[in-house]
């Protein structure tokens, strides 16, 4: 039985391995936990069945034909769909968070060591056969079966009800932390566009300026005085650290800057052409009045990115001549060193982890300074987003804010929209006509939310409920001990008050009732199959001294030692009775001729006539046997009897030790 059990055990540990894995694949969105862990249960306990099935091959129990063997694959598949059920249910309210792998490895182990332990000393423990009564000892009693199943169903129940109640719990607490994440992303993302707004009325500002006017107007004599205006606002706005006026080709006129520290307006000989940047394309389409927001980028100087690296954000509007010509563009370069800030103390407060994407999903904030600005850097250009979350992703892009819920996260993300529309147009508020406006730059705030935040939170409630599963668990094992214990005794009383009632109660041997209700129905079975039958009247011979000289109790050890031997003369087809003192009736179905009888009853002569010992003397009987074979002429059950009864008398007034056929 153990080279078949190891491999069941390995089976079952293989088929568990294999469908935690599938069900990984193709449940993995289902939030209520116990619907595939009844599925996984199903499946490995069916696998169990089925290679028992094969494995066991013999029957499990002496009575195949009476379905006992199918009863105990049964079994073997119901111990195995409980335990996969109770293993995964707890894996929900265990205070460790395990990895994937690390609950494979933990759900096989405690399976194999449950399994192993139940099947091996209850379902499939070897069954007891006991001579002097012809029945079988089953280890796993009916009474106990079913009240254990009982009792790991209301287990089962009871998780199932708890792990709801605990991931209800657990969703809405996570909700409310979503929601509370994007109340505070909508605040950042407030806080940044009212910066972006800031400087971008300080560009409109600056357009209108008298100095500029008269330069971009011809007064080329002003110059001086303009940059001096220039320098001005970066004194007073610390974030912005460039001031330029491109003219119309893109060739840096105005240069003002912070350079080591100091505010320097850059002489006309180290002035740069920027008609090739995209700042400069965008921003010299621009209507009158209308504003460009550059995405968030890396400064560059002789088309070579700066390290270390500078995040800037340009603010630029285009500059009209008093003929309403255009002669250039105002360009504002501002520190998004400063203005990610904002991000930094923000932070603080998120219960997730910020993250800042630009449109096409490269990292601005968020993540290590050396894998940033995978749109720019060409070693970081697998550095994206939804190279990580590829399906969250699809709905970030598309999606102006929300959240999502993901097996081991969730996100709560903001859109941040600058959409620059001209002052004097401020009017026009409707969809259609934003539409028509150019509109920069579109971030992504992201806060990304791992489920240890909120089971953190939901730790009491997981140790409320794992404490009250516990108590009841046990009290409810004392119940359920007590019932069966009860149970059992009421059984036992039962199976005593039977047992008195058909067999005889100083051998074990069925008794004159149990015997005439066999014989009555091996009678109605051999008419039907047509089947020989032979009834044995037997009486013990010499019986009489050993009562006399040693008393009763002496006799008593006789028959019960002989009622041993009996049972080892017969086929287990047939049935010995004590009708009498020391009267036995032995009923043989199913005969195949009368050589067969000969044979049992020389048997039973021979081993009535092994000596009995008592006080270092030998005592020695014998048996005298009537035998009867069933004919068309016995119209009742009696006739039968009286045959051999008589056949028995004429062998005990003539040899004795015999037997006779009547």
């Amino acid at each position: 039985m153990k080279k078949p059990l190891l491999i069941l055990i390995l089976i079952i540990a293989l088929s568990e391995m294999l469908t935690m894995i599938l069900m990984d694949y193709m449940v993995v969105e289902l939030f209520w936990s116990w619907l595939p862990a009844l599925l996984d249960a199903s499946i490995v306990s069916l696998i169990a069945i089925t290679a028992s099935k094969f494995l066991f091959k013999k029957p499990l129990t002496p009575f195949q034909s009476s379905g006992k063997h199918e009863w105990t694959l049964i079994k073997i598949g119901v111990v195995v769909f409980l335990a996969e059920a109770i293993i995964m249910l707890t894996l929900e309210l265990l205070p460790v968070k395990l990895t994937f792998w690390q609950e494979i490895i933990y759900n096989v182990i405690v399976l194999c060591i449950i399994t192993t332990f139940i099947l091996s000393h209850f379902v499939l423990k070897p069954f007891e056969k006991t001579d002097s009564h012809k029945t079988y000892n089953y280890t796993f009693n009916p009474v106990i079966s079913v009240n254990t199943l009982t009792y790991l169903s209301f287990m089962i129940l009871l998780l199932m009800i708890l792990v709801s109640n605990y991931q209800q719990q657990f969703q809405l607490n996570h909700l409310d932390t979503q929601a509370s994440e994007t109340k505070e992303l909508y605040r950042i993302k407030s806080s940044l566009l009212e910066k972006l707004k800031t400087t971008s009325l300080d560009a409109k500002i600056l357009v209108q300026q008298g100095h500029l006017k008269e330069y971009i107007n011809g007064n080329v004599s002003i110059l001086k005085k303009l940059e001096n205006d220039f320098k001005n606002v970066l004194k007073i706005k610390e974030s912005y650290r460039q001031i330029r006026f491109l003219d119309a080709s893109g060739m840096e006129r105005i240069r003002i800057e912070y350079q080591n520290g100091n505010i320097i307006s850059v002489p006309p000989g180290k002035l740069q052409n920027k008609a090739h940047r995209y700042y400069f394309k965008e921003s010299i389409k621009l209507n009158k009045g209308n504003i460009y927001v550059s995405p968030i980028d890396l400064n560059m100087e002789h088309k070579i990115i700066e390290i270390p690296y500078r995040p800037v954000i340009r603010i630029s509007t285009p500059v009209f001549n008093n003929q309403n010509i255009i002669q250039g563009v105002l360009i504002i370069k501002i520190n998004a060193t400063d203005f990610l800030k904002v991000l930094d103390s923000a932070n603080e407060s998120l219960e997730g982890n910020l993250n800042m994407l630009d449109e096409s999903g490269y990292w601005i904030y968020g993540k290590p300074e050396e894998l940033l600005w995978g749109s720019i850097i060409k070693k970081n250009s697998k550095e994206r987003f939804q190279t990580y979350y590829p399906d969250a992703w699809e709905e970030i892009s598309h999606t102006h804010s929300g959240g999502i819920y993901k097996k081991d996260f969730s996100m709560a993300f903001e859109e941040v929209e600058y959409v620059s529309m001209n002052i004097l147009d401020a009017h026009l508020e409707n969809h259609e006509a934003r539409e028509h406006q150019h509109q920069w730059p579109r971030w992504k705030l992201v806060s990304i939310i791992p489920n240890t935040v909120t089971a953190l939170r939901m730790e009491s409630i997981r140790y409320l409920m794992i404490a009250l599963y516990i108590i009841v668990v046990i009290l409810a094992g004392f119940g359920t001990v007590f019932i069966t214990q009860a149970m059992l005794n009421k059984q036992i009383a039962e199976n005593q008050v039977k047992h008195l009632a058909f067999y005889d109660p100083l051998t074990g041997l069925t008794n004159r009732r149990l015997f005439y209700e066999k014989l009555e129905l091996e009678i109605s079975h051999a008419r039907r199959e047509k089947n020989m039958l032979a009834l044995l009247y037997m009486d013990l011979d010499n019986f009489k001294p050993i009562n006399d000289e040693l008393g009763h109790e002496a006799g008593d050890t006789v028959l019960q030692v002989l009622a041993k031997r009996f049972i080892k003369c017969l086929r287990d087809s047939d049935t010995i009775s004590r009708i009498g003192g020391d009267e036995f009736t032995v009923i043989l179905p199913r005969l195949k001729n009368k050589d067969e009888i000969e044979s049992i009853a020389n048997r039973i002569i021979e081993s009535v006539n092994h000596p009995f010992v008592f006080n270092n003397k030998e005592y020695t009987l014998g048996i005298s046997i009537g035998i009867s074979l069933l004919s068309d002429d016995d119209h009742i059950m009696d006739d039968l009897i009286n045959r051999a009864d008589k056949a028995m008398y004429k062998v005990k007034h003539s040899t004795r030790n015999s037997y006779h056929f009547a």
